[in-house]
């Protein structure tokens, strides 16, 4: 059986815009409880829903992995659903899961996605994740911006 095409994409910073609440995360302690909880406010990247509508639109599923964790999964659910952006699949980290970003999205994609999808490419704006798509797995990664937050 042949693997089905796919492009994978990241929320904050590449599909979300998320810029009024990134401070919460930048102080000392990070506020990620209230971070997390003004995910509705967040806008959208069109850029990004506008690449990943035309490749849908040519047969390729559309995978989300985020670093978000999995108790804030209705909240990133719904506002994908509230802003009409179609996905085939959508992986998060598990609640009580906190390692670093790039090792929580290479279990993720090493667990569901390598032997079923055919990636064409990544879109992930945190440094450390694009090094490790890159690097670790070879995938060809685009990074829109330099979220190191």
């Amino acid at each position: 059986m042949s693997k089905k095409k796919a492009i994978i994409v990241d929320l904050d910073g590449t599909l979300v815009r998320m810029e009024h609440r990134v401070f919460l995360v930048r102080q000392n302690p990070p506020d990620w409880k209230n971070f997390m909880e003004q995910i509705p406010a967040d806008k959208v990247n069109h850029w990004c829903h506008e690449l990943l509508e035309a490749f849908s639109l040519r047969g390729y599923k559309i995978i989300i992995i985020t670093g978000r964790g999995e108790r804030f999964d209705h909240l990133s659910k719904k506002w994908l659903a509230d802003h009409h952006i179609a996905y085939d699949g959508y992986y998060s980290r598990k609640s009580k899961d906190r390692r670093d970003d790039a090792l929580v999205k290479k279990e993720i994609y090493l667990d569901k996605i390598k032997d079923h999808y055919e990636v064409l490419f990544v879109l992930d704006d945190r440094l450390s994740v694009v090094k490790m798509w890159r690097d670790e797995l070879g995938l060809t990664t685009l990074q829109p911006d330099w979220g190191d937050f």
